[in-house]
């Protein structure tokens, strides 16, 4: 059964400092950096709505059904991932955006915050 009472998350736009790393990256012609850059500007700008909706898409029209096909796709492919892993016969997938780590001393520095008053 679906929820029509969840509207569709609003609009957001993109975090504007990633967004200018993102150009800035493309200026240099750092291609796949300026991508991750804009793609992490996109994902962060969600954070920024207020009220904060805390879902995105259109859950209204969601269906339990959708929703296990999803599930299943995804465990799929991480059990098929890991069992690789610890069979040895297949190498750990790489980090996308491996420079996540760096630039965020190991996951010291930065993370997201949203205020519970925001929250909407």
């Amino acid at each position: 059964m679906r929820n029509t009472n969840v509207p569709p998350c609003p609009k957001f736009g993109k975090d504007p400092r990633l967004a200018f790393a993102a150009r800035a990256a493309k200026a240099i012609g750092a291609k796949a950096l300026a991508r991750e850059l804009d793609f992490a500007a996109l994902g962060f700008g969600w954070y920024l709505l207020r009220p904060f909706p805390g879902y995105t898409g259109r859950p209204h029209r969601a269906t339990a059904r959708a929703g296990a096909l999803f599930a299943r796709f995804m465990i799929d492919r991480y059990a098929e991932a890991a069992e690789g892993v610890f069979a040895k016969t297949a190498p750990s997938p790489a980090p996308i955006m491996p420079w996540v780590a760096t630039a965020s001393l190991g996951g010291r520095a930065g993370g997201i915050h949203v205020p519970l008053e925001a929250i909407g």
